[in-house]
């Protein structure tokens, strides 16, 4: 019932719900990565009317800079979702993708080649949360409601579902800014870039490692 009313929230109202919205996070990620410059990812996570949470993330390494903006239920479960990926300006992807109804996902995609694809995704409220690989900001949507166990993971800039696990694996001291901050940390299996992140108890991403891509990624400052 919950995925059913925000699908009908969306498609009815999505103006006045944009404009009655209320800051949950927001900042700037640095991205150190093994044998690659440095980069940036920004993102903003917003709270709205009937539960639902909106993020918007820009990402620029070298070129190319990825462009997003997610929004879900109050578990992560996506409800409409928009990728746009540039390279030296010129468009490399861009996605759409919409919940068709309560366990349908609807993606439509436009790549460089001109070529335009459609791809329908199972959707299972509480379960299905979206995490592009490289876009870290989105890691935010996986222990919302308390999440601890099976995910189902869905990639619509790589038109394809993946099953992970996410666990909790308890409290870490950890430095941003130059801050000392007790977090939450979690880490997720089950994909091929197999992740360690850590979250504040407001929810709040705030650092994220992926061992076997060299990567770590810290906040600019704390939240504030």
């Amino acid at each position: 019932m919950r995925l059913r009313s925000a699908v009908t929230l969306l498609t009815l109202g999505a103006s006045p719900l944009v404009a009655q919205t209320w800051p949950v996070d927001e900042g700037t990620f640095v991205v150190a990565k093994a044998g690659a410059q440095s980069f940036t990812e920004s993102f903003k996570i917003k709270h709205g009317p009937g539960g639902l949470i909106t993020a918007t993330g820009s990402q620029t390494a070298g070129s190319q800079l990825t462009t997003t903006s997610l929004t879900t239920d109050s578990l992560g479960t996506p409800m409409q979702y928009d990728l746009r990926v540039t390279k030296s300006g010129a468009l490399a992807l861009k996605v759409h993708a919409t919940a068709t109804g309560p366990r349908r996902f609807t993606a439509s995609s436009t790549a460089a080649t001109g070529e335009d694809g459609m791809k329908e995704y199972p959707l299972a409220a509480g379960h299905s949360v979206i995490l592009e690989p490289g876009l870290l900001h989105q890691l935010f949507f996986l222990p919302l409601g308390g999440r601890n166990g099976r995910v189902e993971i869905l990639e619509p800039g790589a038109a394809r579902v993946s099953n992970a696990v996410v666990t909790l694996k308890g409290l870490d001291n950890i430095r941003i800014g130059g801050k000392s901050m007790t977090a939450n940390r979690y880490s997720l299996t089950g994909l091929a870039a197999e992740a360690d992140f850590w979250v504040d108890n407001q929810g709040r991403l705030l650092r994220v490692d992926i061992p076997s891509q060299g990567l770590s990624a810290t906040r600019e400052e704390p939240p504030r």
